[in-house]
């Protein structure tokens, strides 16, 4: 295992959104902490052998904050916190969904360059409170409603770097 990480039981092969990855349990004590925060003891917590297999090491995240807005709204917050989203890139100036029309395109985020590729299907965790780890919006059920695709419920797009650079919050984020 890389990092160190201890882990328990055979690698077996599971499916990781529309992917077959081999992974291995990791310690009980963190898949219960998992299920006691989200109140569901079917939960298994598993790491993949080899991270390129969980979406590659040069994959970075992109939502817009128009689009948390508009989600927010339609469960009846008027602020939603994005940082449930773990996005690496988040866009302040666009349109609802805006980054959804950008697949396949380049983008300059400071020095760094990014493809947009793939919308990005979301799990159970952005159901949770940032700070509490609750489970405090129904972020999964409200995206059934209106960014379902096949089993996969789509919320912000994925983006490989192309090129490595300095990104800063507050950088302008450019198609180019």
């Amino acid at each position: 295992m890389r990092g160190g990480s201890e882990s328990f039981g055979e690698s077996r092969t599971v499916k990781l959104y529309d992917r077959e990855v081999p992974a291995r349990r990791v310690d009980p004590l963190f898949t219960e902490a998992i299920r006691t925060a989200t109140r569901d003891d079917k939960l298994e917590l598993l790491r993949v052998d080899e991270p390129e297999y969980a979406g590659g090491i040069d994959r970075v995240s992109i939502v817009s904050r128009a689009s948390v807005d508009d989600l927010g709204s339609r469960g009846g917050v008027d602020r939603l916190d994005s940082r449930r989203f773990r996005m690496l890139i988040e866009i302040v100036d666009a349109e609802p969904f805006e980054e959804d029309t950008w697949a396949g395109r380049r983008i300059r985020v400071g020095d760094a360059v990014v493809t947009v590729g793939d919308p990005m299907p979301r799990c159970v965790v952005t159901t949770l409170n940032p700070d509490t780890a609750k489970k405090d919006f129904p972020t999964l059920d409200i995206l059934a409603s209106y960014r379902k695709r096949g089993t996969e419920l789509l919320f912000g797009m994925y983006g490989e770097v192309e090129v490595a650079g300095d990104v800063r919050v507050g950088d302008a984020v450019e198609p180019i």
